[in-house]
């Protein structure tokens, strides 16, 4: 299986190319921001964790399912510029969101799935594009991401510039991605390019598709080396920057 982490940056359209993966070319996508909020949905051990840590104040009542949830807001406030409970709720998130994803991966494998997408906004921040077979940009010129972003957010031109300027640039992630999907121009153009880069993943999984199935062993030993590949090139790129 080649699992592929997708990722954008504001206005870049990601979402466009993710809805074309799943609804024309049947891809399974999973969205990490979805799995973030399903680990902390009612009765779940982070969120009872948090709840144990920070008291009643960190939840709402929710009419429309009927109980407390997780109060995003008040949360934010008792994390913002504190950077020891940033620490420690990354402590309790991340290893529940990274469980909960293996095991949409897992069943994505039995489900006869050649190809994964890992829909994650923070691919390259968050480092996790060390920890998939391929890492893929959505990209367009930060012209046109400005652009975008002004007429969807209905913004001017110097706050659409502060929300980009509060993100990693988009230019400087096209180092980091082992492939780039152009989507600089008209909507057929990014299906074409989209059917274009799906028709490559197929190529590359058609014969690994076999394999895993009939050897799992060597699927795991693949899956191994290209964790380790990718954590070294990650590696080695950190350290040119620098």
């Amino acid at each position: 299986m080649l699992v592929v982490g997708l990722t954008g940056g504001i206005s870049t359209g990601k979402s466009t190319v993710t809805q074309r993966l799943r609804e024309e070319h049947k891809i399974k996508v999973v969205d990490l921001d979805a799995v973030a909020r399903q680990v902390v949905e009612p009765h779940t051990p982070a969120l009872r964790q948090i709840v144990d840590r920070y008291g009643k104040e960190v939840l709402r009542w929710d009419d429309k399912t009927q109980q407390e949830v997780l109060d995003r807001p008040s949360l934010g406030k008792i994390l913002f510029n504190d950077k020891a409970e940033k620490k420690w709720i990354e402590g309790v998130l991340h290893p529940a969101i990274l469980k909960r994803t293996a095991w949409e991966v897992l069943k994505a494998y039995a489900s006869l799935h050649s190809i994964v997408v890992l829909d994650v906004p923070l691919l390259f921040e968050a480092t996790l594009h060390r920890y998939v077979g391929l890492a893929a940009l959505v990209y367009c010129s930060p012209q046109t991401q400005l652009q975008r972003l002004m007429a969807r957010d209905s913004v001017s031109k110097e706050e659409a510039e502060k929300k980009m300027a509060a993100q990693f640039p988009i230019d400087d992630k096209v180092s980091l991605a082992d492939q780039v999907i152009h989507n600089d121009g008209t909507r057929e153009d990014t299906h074409r390019e989209v059917a274009m880069v799906v028709q490559q993943w197929r190529d590359r999984t058609r014969w690994w598709y076999v394999v895993q199935w009939l050897c799992p062993p060597l699927a795991a030993a693949q899956a191994a080396w290209i964790i380790w590949s990718k954590k070294k090139q990650g590696e080695s790129k950190g350290e040119k920057r620098e």
